[in-house]
């Protein structure tokens, strides 16, 4: 990582504060330790293809809490060793790709906050016992075996359809929001999506492109796209957003646990301190930063 922190510093002075920042979280998150946690066997009602938690206890939502929290820890921090270095090599549709995975591993974090806060308001539980087990026993095969009926022999009969990605980038435009969600991490994820999915719009960098002298234009792919100042800015903008939003999710989470006494349900951490740790080392933005370099559409102009 020392390698790819110099490189990171070279790219440009005008993108040090995004380096730096990035950099900041990456330091702080290292000496994280994921503790070990119990999970209890979970007791489903089946009603047809969906599964509802019936044991909604104390012991089943705190290892939903450590899943959610630890997991998305552990592919974030992976993810942004490979999204750091294809920044570094200049690979523009890798690092994208990644920062995309990045943004769903976030969002779990996110979604385990904002259904929480839910039931802690509401004190309804009915989401939660419907979202708990997609979360432990969802998997893409469910929908792959629809296509190729062999699968069906390899499922389990608790595995089920995956969380929508909708759910999960939903649950971090709520958390950035200040009030209501705006929508604008939907706009960064559609944005993600066009250089994942097999579209052209995605390869305009990897184009040469002349008019031709009578009518059309004139094509020549090449394997390499000339990324500019704008590019790598628009990169760490968007990775440093979904780090900002899915580590901040994480901390919280780790501190929150939940207990029982005398039949009610108590709700413990993070307090005032902790939070205040929490904004100023993960979530809070520079006053530098506040007015960022604003590429995340216009980086091609």
């Amino acid at each position: 990582m020392p390698q790819i922190e110099n490189r990171l510093r070279k790219l440009d002075t005008e993108l040090s504060l995004l380096v730096e920042e990035v950099l900041r979280i990456r330091n702080y998150t290292a000496p994280v330790v994921l503790e070990q946690f119990y999970e209890p066997v979970s007791v489903l009602d089946a009603k047809g293809k969906k599964k509802t938690l019936i044991n909604f206890t104390p012991e089943m939502l705190n290892a939903w809490i450590c899943h959610s929290s630890q997991a998305s820890f552990i592919k974030m921090k992976e993810l942004e060793e490979g999204i750091l270095s294809e920044i570094c090599e200049g690979r523009l549709l890798s690092a994208m790709t990644l920062i995309r995975s990045h943004f769903e591993a976030a969002g779990m974090a996110c979604l385990c906050i904002d259904e929480l806060n839910k039931w802690f308001q509401t004190d309804d539980s009915s989401v939660l016992r419907d979202i708990i087990p997609i979360t432990f026993l969802g998997t893409s095969l469910v929908r792959a075996s629809k296509k190729f009926s062999p699968l069906e022999d390899g499922l389990l009969f608790s595995e089920q359809d995956k969380m929508p990605t909708s759910k999960l980038i939903s649950a971090i435009d709520a958390f950035v929001s200040s009030k209501e969600p705006t929508g604008k991490m939907h706009s960064y994820y559609g944005f993600l999506c066009e250089f994942t999915h097999p579209n052209l719009r995605a390869l305009r960098d990897y184009i040469k492109t002349e008019m031709h002298e009578i009518e059309g234009w004139i094509h020549k792919y090449k394997s390499k796209a000339d990324l500019t100042k704008k590019h790598y800015g628009m990169m760490l903008d968007v990775l440093l957003t979904s780090m900002k939003a899915g580590h901040a999710s994480c901390a919280m989470l780790r501190e929150i646990r939940i207990t029982e006494q005398d039949g009610n349900v108590l709700v413990h951490g993070p307090d005032e301190p902790q939070l205040k740790e929490i904004w100023e080392n993960l979530y809070f933005f520079p006053e530098e930063l506040n007015e960022r370099l604003k590429t995340i559409f216009s980086y091609q102009n």
